[in-house]
């Protein structure tokens, strides 16, 4: 996908992803699909299970308070994923890991597989309203990250 890099010439440039990355929806859609089936593309694990459980908060470890919230509670920032917290129903809290890029740009990784994004022009806008549609086409309580009903 085109992006900008830095500007090395002792070594291999890296991309800039917090800024300059062109993606188009399906790359956006291809990401999101890899991220939410735990890092595993075609069978073959491509990203750190354990690293990419960490950073969508499946694990106990969580990341810094961010002196946001929403009408759930408290939201918070840990590796590269700013995290929106929402209680459901029947009480149970999840986290929607989101990534941010610039312009308002928003990928929402929802706890039941769905994803939502938004493509927008900045602005205070409030991401819960994804979280609420996402919860209600698939409740957060009856299906897991990969879009499989719980065994719970």
């Amino acid at each position: 996908m085109p992006m900008n890099m830095t500007k090395e010439t002792d070594r291999v440039p890296v991309p800039l992803l917090g800024w300059g990355i062109y993606t188009t929806v399906d790359d956006i859609a291809k990401i999101a699909a890899l991220m939410q089936n735990g890092g595993v593309l075609d069978g073959e694990q491509m990203l750190s299970e354990r690293r990419l459980a960490e950073a969508l908060y499946e694990t106990d470890v969580r990341g810094l308070p961010t002196g946001a919230e929403n009408e759930f509670g408290k939201k918070s920032y840990h590796l590269s994923f700013w995290h929106e917290p929402f209680v459901s129903k029947s009480g149970k809290s999840y986290s929607a890991p989101q990534m941010v890029g610039w312009g308002g740009n928003i990928v929402q990784l929802m706890p039941n597989g769905i994803v939502g994004f938004r493509f927008g022009n900045g602005g205070d806008v409030e991401v819960e309203q994804m979280m609420l549609i996402a919860n209600s086409i698939k409740p957060f309580d009856e299906f897991d990250r990969r879009g499989e009903r719980r065994s719970e």
